[in-house]
């Protein structure tokens, strides 16, 4: 029980991050492109898709909430109701 709290509360802290990243506007570097192409707007809003994609993969695959199946789930479709 331990570890699934502390991997929620690592989850929520990621979760503000990205929420903070996401309202703080990029800065462009020395240079108005990152690798020559893409301009420093387009790249951190990659980064930052890519980092999101990350956060949605981490918790699906984790399994971060509790299990809401009910308990005689025997894997067969339910009844239908009359």
């Amino acid at each position: 029980m331990r570890g699934a709290r502390a991997s929620r509360r690592r989850f929520a802290l990621v979760v503000a991050a990205l929420l903070l990243l996401h309202l703080v506007p990029p800065r462009g570097g020395p240079e108005p492109f990152v690798f020559g192409v893409l301009p420093w707007t387009l790249a951190w809003s990659l980064a930052w898709m890519a980092a999101a994609s990350a956060a949605v993969v981490w918790m699906t695959g984790r399994r971060l909430w509790p299990d809401t199946a009910p308990e005689h789930d025997d894997g067969a479709p339910p009844e239908p109701r009359p």
